[in-house]
């Protein structure tokens, strides 16, 4: 299934346009809640981002334990980092100890670091799924892109369908599903983008903490 292996340059594309989308959804959520445009936008990012944190990983683990080990740290030390502002942002809608979105990546990477042992990694996935924003939804559709992805076989590509149907239904809605179209474009766009690696994991808890701040002093 020759669709299945994406053109990782041209995915950096894929990549800043769900950090766009994330930003005008945080941005509508705590200034312009009326704004349902901006909230439909935003129901594109996560799943964007675990499909494309999936692929990153089926190439990751090709390789040494140490690249897996490096993403483990790096998402949990930026997720320790980003849940203050996240509690100022968003502490409302969520239960008080609800983790932001950087330790589903963590919990994702954690998962799979024990994925030969599954009664291991069936227990990071229930932890996870019930401390990390998004449940076990998240979870589970980044890992269903990484076995996509790394196998890239048609019974994996229905598992990636389904989990993120589940994902979009445990949101209550279907914009979601606009992610794949995302990607799919991403690949026929002429546009390489520079690769900084570190991009999203320094902006997400930047803009959350302006973000806070703006909403306290505004």
């Amino acid at each position: 299934m020759n669709f299945l292996i994406p053109n990782r340059q041209h995915l950096e594309l894929a990549k800043y346009f769900a950090l766009i989308f994330m930003f005008i959804d945080h941005v509508g959520y705590l200034f312009f809640p009326e704004q349902v445009w901006m909230f439909n936008i935003g129901r594109i990012a996560m799943p964007l981002f675990l499909i494309l944190f999936g692929i990153g990983l089926s190439t990751v683990l090709s390789g040494p334990p140490e690249r897996l080990d490096a993403i483990i740290k790096k998402t949990l030390f930026f997720g320790v980092i980003a849940q203050p502002a996240y509690y100022l942002c968003f502490g409302d809608k969520n239960p008080w100890f609800t983790l932001n979105a950087m330790f589903v990546f963590c919990f994702i990477a954690l998962a799979l670091k024990y994925r030969n042992k599954p009664i291991t990694m069936m227990v990071i996935v229930l932890i996870g799924g019930a401390i990390a924003e998004f449940s076990w939804f998240g979870l589970l559709l980044g890992l269903a892109s990484y076995y996509t992805f790394t196998e890239r076989t048609a019974k994996q590509l229905a598992l990636l369908s389904s989990a993120l149907l589940l994902f979009c239904a445990s949101q209550s809605d279907m914009y979601g599903l606009l992610s794949v179209l995302v990607v799919i474009v991403s690949q026929f766009l002429a546009c390489t983008l520079p690769r900084y690696k570190s991009v999203f994991y320094i902006f997400y808890p930047a803009h959350l903490y302006a973000l806070a701040l703006l909403a306290i002093f505004v």
